[in-house]
C-alpha cells in the first residue's frame, strides 16, 4: 500500500531533465526535439499521468534539474559546452513558466494542494531559483500552491513518516 501522509496519499510527479530550449534535428539527432514539443509532450503526459492517478490529498510536482537546456549563452555555465538552443531566450523563459502553470492548474482540478520542487542542474543553476520565484508570484493569491523557494542543491520533502530527498 502507498504511505498515507498527514492527510490523505501523495501523488510524486518527477520531472528528469526536461531540458526545455534544447534543440534537435531529427535528421542529425534521431528525432526533432524544440520548445514546443516540450511543452505539448510535458503537459500532456503530466495530464495522463493525473487522470490516471489513484486519488490522493497532495501533489508534488518534482523537478530534479536541467529544467532549461541553457541559461543567457548557448553553452553550459561552468564548463562551456555549446549547445544547441531552439530559438530566443525570452521564449524559453515564456514556454517554461506556461508549461508550468498549466500543469499546477491540471493538478488542481484533482488534487486539494499541488507543490513544486525545482531543483538547479548543471545546464541552469541559477534559473531554477527565478523561475520559482516567477511561479511563486503567479501563485502568491492561491493558498493551495506550495512552491519551494530553498536554494541548497539537495531539498527534501516529507510526507508523514516518508522523506523524499531531491538532487540534480
Amino acid at each position: 500500500k502507498p504511505s498515507a501522509g498527514p492527510r490523505g496519499k501523495l501523488l510524486v510527479i518527477p520531472w528528469g531533465d526536461p531540458h526545455f530550449g534544447m534543440h534537435a534535428w531529427g535528421k542529425e539527432a534521431g528525432q526533432d526535439w524544440d520548445l514546443e514539443i516540450a511543452e505539448r509532450v510535458h503537459v500532456a503526459a503530466t495530464n495522463l499521468l493525473i487522470n490516471r492517478a489513484p486519488e490522493a490529498t497532495r501533489c508534488l510536482i518534482a523537478g530534479v534539474g536541467d529544467f532549461h537546456h541553457a541559461e543567457y549563452k548557448a553553452q553550459t555555465p561552468t564548463s562551456g559546452h555549446l549547445l544547441d538552443v531552439d530559438s530566443r531566450f525570452q521564449k524559453m523563459i515564456d514556454v517554461g513558466i506556461r508549461t508550468h502553470r498549466r500543469v499546477i492548474d491540471i493538478a488542481l482540478q484533482k488534487y486539494e494542494y499541488v507543490d513544486l520542487i525545482e531543483m538547479p542542474g548543471n545546464h541552469n543553476p541559477s534559473f531554477s531559483y527565478w523561475h520559482s520565484k516567477c511561479l511563486a508570484a503567479a501563485y502568491e493569491n492561491e493558498p493551495r500552491v506550495r512552491i519551494d523557494l530553498r536554494t541548497p542543491w539537495y531539498r527534501s520533502y516529507r510526507w508523514g513518516h516518508c522523506l523524499l530527498g531531491f538532487t540534480h
